[in-house]
C-alpha cells in the first residue's frame, strides 16, 4: 500500500488509536483456522500478447524487465497457496520482503520513528510455507485480485484462512499495478502511483483485466500439461474474489462471461459506476458484496450500492449496524486490519490518526478480519463446494456474526 494512492479509495471521516488487543500473537497475522496448513508456491509469466508493457519508457526502466523479455513485454507474478498436511506450528516463513520495503519506506514518513523501529519490521512472519507438498486430492479454485499499489502477499489473512478449509488461491500480482513486486532474478519492480482515481481506471483496469484473462487460461494449460499443484485444481469449480481496484476486472468480467466463475466476491469495491457502469448490475453469478462500514454509509448516501435482483446475491456490511460507520475500513480488508499492532506500524498509524489520516478503523481488527474470513469460507463452502449454510442459498437472512449485518437478493438498496 502507497499513502500517496490514500486519498483515492479512503474518504476519511474519523480518528482513533490503535491499542494491541488481547488475542494478538507475534506474527501480526491471523493464524488460519481451518484443518489444513498453507502452502505456496510463486510463477513468473510473460504475455507476449501485451507488448511492449504500458508502463515501459525507452532507456529509462529497462532493468525493471526479465533479461529474455527482450520485447519489454507485460510481466506477471503470480503466488498460489494451497493445502498441504505439512504442520506449521510456528511462523518460519518470511512475510513478503518487498511488502515489508514498502511499508518501512511508508513509515519513515513519520520522523519519530526511530531506524531500529523500522528495521523490526524485516522479522515479520507469515503462516506459509514454500514449496510445502500439497494435500492429495482435488481443490476448488480461486482466483484474487488485489487493490491497486496492494500486493497479494498482504492478504494472507483472508487467503490463507480460505486456503486452509480446502481450496487453492491463484493470486494475481500485475507488475507496475501492484506495488513493489519481485522478480525470478531478484530485482524488485516498483508500483507507479497513477496521477488520480480517473487514471488508475484507464491505465490499470485494462492491464488487470488482461492479465485475469491470460492466468485464467494458463490455469487450465498448467492443468492439462499435469504441472503440479495446478494438476489438483478442480477446473469445475472457479471463483473469485477481488479488493478494491481488482473488483472492476472480476466483476466485469463475470458480465461479459458468466460461464468462467461458479460465484464471486466482491471485497469494498469504493469506485463503482463511476467508471464501469455495470458494476451495479445484477452479475449472473452467486455474489457477496462485502463493504466496510465506512465505505457502505459513502456509497448508501451517493445512491451508489449495487442492487441485489438474484435470490443468490448478498451485501455484507462489517459493522454491528448501520449507523456505526466508523466500525470498519477500506483497508481492514487488507494485512493491515492485524499489522497495526505492530509497534512501528502502531506508532505511524498513531501519527497518520493525528494529521486526521487514519487508515484502518479504532476497533478491533482482529475481530473484524475473523468475520470477513467467516463470510468468505461460507460462501464459497455453498457456492464451489455445494455445501449447507445457515444464511446462503436458504430463506434465513440473517448475519453470521455479531458485528455484521446482511441483506438478502431480491433486495433494493436505492
Amino acid at each position: 500500500m502507497n499513502i500517496r494512492l490514500l486519498f483515492l479509495f479512503i474518504t476519511i471521516a474519523i480518528t482513533g488509536c490503535n491499542s494491541n488487543p488481547s488475542n494478538s500473537n507475534s506474527t501480526y497475522l491471523n493464524k488460519p483456522s481451518g484443518p489444513y496448513s498453507v502452502g505456496f508456491q510463486d510463477y513468473h509469466y510473460i504475455n507476449q500478447q501485451a507488448c511492449p508493457d504500458t508502463n515501459y519508457v525507452p532507456n529509462l526502466n529497462e532493468s525493471y524487465f526479465s533479461p529474455e523479455n527482450t520485447n519489454y513485454c507485460h510481466e506477471i507474478m503470480l503466488r498460489v497457496y494451497y493445502p498441504t498436511d505439512t504442520k506449521i506450528s510456528k511462523t518460519t516463513t518470511s512475510y513478503y520482503y518487498p511488502a515489508i520495503l514498502q511499508i518501512k519506506n511508508t513509515v519513515s514518513l513519520d520522523q519519530s520513528i526511530s531506524t531500529q523501529q523500522i528495521e523490526s519490521l524485516n522479522f515479520l512472519t507469515s503462516w506459509t510455507l514454500e514449496s510445502a507438498s500439497i494435500t492429495s486430492g482435488t481443490f476448488p479454485i480461486v482466483m484474487f485480485i488485489p487493490g491497486s499499489q496492494d500486493q497479494v502477499q498482504t492478504y494472507e489473512n483472508l487467503i490463507t484462512n480460505l486456503v486452509s478449509y480446502g481450496y487453492i488461491v491463484v493470486g494475481i500480482n500485475s507488475l507496475f499495478i501492484n506495488g513493489d513486486i519481485e522478480l525470478p532474478n531478484g530485482t524488485v519492480v516498483p508500483g507507479i502511483v497513477p496521477n488520480s482515481e480517473s487514471d488508475a481506471y484507464r491505465t490499470y483496469f485494462p492491464e488487470q483485466y488482461k492479465d485475469v484473462e491470460f492466468i485464467y487460461h494458463q490455469i487450465k494449460t498448467n492443468h492439462n500439461l499435469n504441472i503440479p499443484i495446478f494438476k489438483t485444481m478442480d477446473l469445475n469449480h472457479i471463483g473469485a474474489f477481488a479488493h478494491s481496484l481488482g473488483n472492476l476486472s472480476v466483476i466485469h468480467m463475470a458480465h461479459e462471461n458468466p460461464t468462467l466463475f461458479k460465484s464471486v466476491i466482491s471485497l469494498d469495491d469504493a469506485i463503482v459506476d463511476a467508471y464501469l457502469p455495470t458494476a451495479l448490475e445484477s452479475i449472473p453469478n452467486p455474489t457477496l458484496y462485502q463493504f466496510a462500514a465506512l465505505t457502505y454509509t459513502n456509497l448508501r448516501q451517493s445512491h451508489q450500492l449495487p442492487n441485489l435482483i438474484e435470490s443468490s446475491e448478498y451485501l455484507a456490511v462489517i459493522s454491528p449496524n448501520a449507523e456505526n460507520e466508523s466500525y470498519s475500513y477500506h483497508m481492514n480488508f487488507s494485512d493491515f486490519s492485524t499489522l497495526q499492532y505492530h509497534p512501528t506500524i502502531t506508532k505511524f498509524f498513531d501519527y497518520l490518526s493525528s494529521i486526521n489520516q487514519p487508515i484502518v478503523s479504532p476497533f478491533n481488527g482482529y475481530d473484524i478480519t475473523h468475520t470477513i474470513d467467516i463470510y468468505l469460507v461460507s460462501f464459497f463452502n455453498t457456492y464451489l463446494k455445494d455445501e449447507s449454510s445457515t444464511i446462503f442459498n436458504t430463506d434465513n437472512c440473517k448475519p453470521l456474526t455479531n458485528n455484521s449485518f446482511v441483506f438478502c437478493g431480491p433486495h433494493s438498496n436505492d
